[in-house]
């Protein structure tokens, strides 16, 4: 099991649930440090929590880090307010491109999803 990423026009890009985690917890702790990463793992958070994290977060970003994992959608809009916030982050975590024969970049994999969605003003989708 895993999430599949679909935009019209561009090929279906899937990962394992445990992929897409691990990426936004290394986004997260990239972007917004060591704290936020803790609340994003926990399983319940206190209102504490929850301020802390609204005082320091970017809501454009939080459109992806928070989104299902399992299904839903970003509009073209969407799309370009989480690919500007992604921008200035860079992390290192390897994955499986499109075709699965070749190891990229997670993020970089990402990126290029959000701003194809951009170019050609469609949806992304999540299977």
């Amino acid at each position: 099991m895993g999430l599949d990423v679909v935009a019209k026009g561009m090929p279906n890009f899937r990962l394992a649930y445990s992929t897409y985690y691990m990426m936004r917890r290394l986004i997260i702790k990239e972007a917004y440090g060591d704290r936020c990463e803790e609340i994003f793992r926990k399983q319940y958070v206190s209102e504490d929590d929850i301020a802390y994290w609204n005082s320091v977060c970017n809501d454009d970003l939080d459109l992806f880090l928070l989104h299902s994992d399992c299904d839903g959608k970003f509009t073209a809009k969407e799309c370009k307010q989480i690919y500007k916030a992604l921008e200035p982050i860079h992390i290192d975590m390897e994955g499986w491109g499109f075709d699965r024969a070749e190891r990229c970049n997670m993020l970089d994999q990402w990126k290029q999803m959000f701003k194809y969605c951009i170019d050609r003003r469609v949806n992304m989708y999540y299977y």
